[in-house]
């Protein structure tokens, strides 16, 4: 999806009003309703006694203007209790549109001026109090408010931006709306990228009203449902288990039996037909049914290509995934150079990014790779590639020098994954939460991009579609910090229905 500046999406706003002849009252209500149901769409993920109220929070701006759209909405469409705490008076706000819709709820929804806000426990905080054109510093009763709404401790949802946010350079006023969710109007900002933009903003959702940029430039390339809805086909009904893709896992140790696990149960979950698994870790016998696993044949923590049974696993294969759980013993790297010969997707993780970056093998004359860094393995790429110079650029920035020079896939895992190409293009993901914080998420990932490899023609819209449904399960998960990441496989078929439904 297209990122813009401030100025830009109001001058894409004035074109939509000016030149398609659509009035601004019929933007301000798609913008309400479409921020409304992905509310309705949030509160989901909560148990329904947590719940209770909607505390809807005004100023005097278009901002204000759909949060009396959402109220109305919400109104219509949920039996919980709403409260509007405005600014200014309904006639005061400045523009006919926010009149008319205050106007349109000052007898049937309860409305108290901001001076008597009150958040309590069961409530949801609907940030509508500053938008994409404040600039500089918050006047001091704005300043109480949005104290009260971080200390709350209730789930907090901005429109459009987080108040006190610079929509530009990401840059938070003192003090700024901290939101769990932003839903954002017509398309997003490039402030929420920068700075303080990230950790400010929370799950990132983006309404569409009808905007038109079809000849303006994005400044960054991010990552929505709408975009990755379109990267999937119907699974045909007379598909059977060999059309649907075979992955090869290639990973375990004594010390991470675990992993090879994650990753082969996450690209079934994703679709994949079958799932073999090549491990070294001869204590563990509990392995799901529904994998094919062999154990290499010696008991050292190393494997060997030589051996039968691995090279007819590898051949019966469309995908692999090397790495997960591997331990650093000296004859992996022999193995896992000599895989890289082979002429079959190949998504590198864990143990087998470290034989990488010691390596400084180039994947550009052999078939598609895929590495899968966090930050500290990228660092470890970017000095074994000799790019120490960019160790302290921003993250696409590293995602793509990496790329470039060993021609692979980069997949830049953290909040707001970098996904890069070889040919210098990337894409910043944005689902995800702090609940895929936990040890083996990345396991998960690299399965479900295997997987994906097989059932989207396009790798660079099949990695971007895997890491989208990744941090999609996050979101969807009602364990919050207490999810782990045996969690994550049961949920993938659930991510995928979500957006695909959409």
């Amino acid at each position: 999806m297209k990122t813009f500046d401030t100025a830009t999406m109001r001058h894409l706003d004035r074109l939509t009003i000016n030149e398609k002849k659509i009035p601004a009252e019929i933007l301000m209500n798609r913008a309400g309703n479409g921020a409304a149901e992905e509310i309705i769409e949030y509160v989901k993920i909560y148990h329904s006694s947590h719940i209770r109220r909607f505390v809807i929070i005004t100023g005097s701006g278009n901002n204000g203007g759909d949060g009396f759209v959402i109220a109305d909405y919400l109104a219509k469409y949920t039996h919980k209790e709403i409260i509007v705490f405005t600014s200014c008076s309904f006639s005061e706000m400045k523009s006919d549109e926010a009149v008319f819709y205050g106007k349109k709820i000052a007898e049937s929804i309860n409305n108290l001026p901001i001076s008597e806000l009150i958040i309590n426990r069961g409530d949801m905080v609907i940030d509508c109090l500053l938008g994409t054109g404040f600039k500089g510093k918050i006047k001091k009763s704005y300043q109480d408010v949005i104290m009260k709404i971080n200390e709350s401790g209730v789930p907090v949802v901005s429109i459009d931006i987080p108040s006190g946010l610079n929509g530009d350079n990401g840059v938070a006023a003192s003090p700024s709306v901290i939101a769990d969710l932003t839903v954002t109007i017509g398309y997003p900002k490039i402030g929420f990228f920068k700075n303080d933009g990230p950790s400010h903003c929370g799950i990132l959702r983006c309404v569409d009203i009808g905007i038109d940029s079809d000849n303006y430039e994005s400044l960054l390339d991010t990552v929505f449902s709408d975009d990755v809805c379109k990267f999937f086909k119907k699974v045909a009904y007379n598909s059977h288990k060999n059309s649907r893709g075979s992955v090869l896992v290639i990973g375990g140790s004594a010390l991470y039996g675990g992993a090879p696990i994650l990753s082969s149960m996450s690209a079934l979950r994703s679709g994949c037909g079958i799932c073999r698994v090549v491990t070294a870790n001869h204590r563990f016998s509990n392995y799901p049914a529904s994998l094919i696993v062999y154990f290499s044949d010696n008991k050292e923590g190393f494997f060997n290509l030589n051996d039968k049974q691995v090279r007819r696993f590898i051949d019966d294969s469309d995908s692999i995934v090397i790495g997960p759980g591997m331990s650093d013993h000296w004859r992996n790297d022999d193995f896992v150079e000599n895989l890289l010969s082979i002429d079959k997707p190949v998504v590198i993780d864990a143990g087998a990014l470290n034989i990488i970056s010691n390596s400084r093998r180039i994947y550009k004359n052999n078939g598609v790779r895929v590495l899968t860094p966090h930050q500290g393995e990228m660092e470890r790429l970017l000095k074994g590639f000799g790019l120490t110079k960019y160790l302290k650029s921003d993250r696409h920035i590293q995602a793509v020098k990496i790329a470039e020079v060993t021609g692979a896939f980069i997949v830049l895992k953290g909040f707001r994954s970098v996904v890069a190409s070889p040919d210098a293009r990337y894409r910043i993901n944005c689902s995800g939460n702090s609940n895929l914080a936990t040890a083996g998420s990345g396991d998960c990932l690299s399965g479900i991009i295997a997987s994906y490899l097989n059932k989207i023609d396009d790798y660079f819209d099949a990695i971007t579609a895997a890491v989208f449904i990744h941090g999609l399960v996050g979101e969807l998960s009602d364990k919050g910090c207490g999810m782990i990441s045996d969690d994550i496989p049961s949920l993938i078929p659930n991510a995928l229905r979500m957006i695909t439904k959409r």
